[in-house]
C-alpha cells in the first residue's frame, strides 16, 4: 500500500489529518494512537512511532512494520498475518497470542543462529492451522519445547489471554490471605 492509501486509512481510523504528514516520511508519530480494530492491512508503517498505541483487534495483515517502535503497544487480538516485524521494538508490547507471525518473530529473535530453534520458529510461522494444543503435543526435543515456552513466558501479561501452557503453575503464584 502506498502512503496516500495508508494516510487515508489512518484518517478513517480517527487520526487527525493535521497529525499526519502529506508525504510519507520515516518515523511517522502515532504515539499513543487509538487504532483499535483499525484496518491497516498492507500499510507502510516502517519506522513508525507506535509507542503505547492501542492496536487491539487491528487488521495489520501484510503491514510493513520494520523498525517500528511498538513498545508498550497493545497488540492483543491484532491480525499480524504476513506483517513484517523485522527490527520492530516490541518491548513491553501486549502480545496477540493467536498471531503465528508475532509468536514466531519473538522466537526467531531469541533463537539467534541456533538452527533447531530457528526451525521451530519457522514451524510456528508456517503452521497457521495449528493451535497451541497441537504445538504442545509435537514429538520434539523436550529441551527445545522448554526453551520456546520459557522465552514466550517472558511476554505474558495479566489479562492478555495467553494460553495456559504459558501461565505459571498455581503453586508458583503468590497467595494472599482472605481479608
Amino acid at each position: 500500500m502506498n502512503w496516500t492509501e495508508t494516510h487515508q486509512r489512518l484518517i478513517d481510523c480517527g487520526i487527525a489529518a493535521e497529525r499526519l504528514p502529506e508525504e510519507w516520511q520515516v518515523g511517522i508519530d502515532l504515539r499513543g494512537a487509538d487504532l483499535r480494530r483499525a484496518n491497516l492491512s498492507g500499510a507502510d508503517l516502517r519506522r513508525a512511532n507506535l509507542r503505547g498505541a492501542d492496536l487491539s483487534g487491528a487488521d495489520l495483515r501484510r503491514a510493513d512494520l520494520r523498525w517500528a517502535d511498538l513498545s508498550g503497544a497493545n497488540l492483543r487480538w491484532a491480525d499480524l498475518s504476513g506483517a513484517n516485524l523485522r527490527r520492530a521494538n516490541l518491548s513491553g508490547a501486549a502480545v496477540s497470542w493467536q498471531s503465528h507471525d508475532l509468536v514466531a518473530e519473538l522466537l526467531r529473535r531469541e533463537a539467534g543462529d541456533d538452527v533447531p530453534r530457528r526451525m521451530l520458529a519457522g514451524l510456528v510461522l508456517v503452521s497457521r492451522d495449528w493451535c497451541w494444543n497441537t504445538f504442545l503435543a509435537l514429538d520434539i526435543d523436550p529441551a527445545l519445547r522448554d526453551w520456546a515456552l520459557t522465552e514466550l513466558r517472558r511476554w505474558v501479561t495479566d489479562g492478555d489471554n495467553a494460553p495456559e501452557a504459558l501461565r505459571p503453575p498455581v503453586s508458583d503464584q503468590a497467595t494472599f490471605p482472605a481479608a
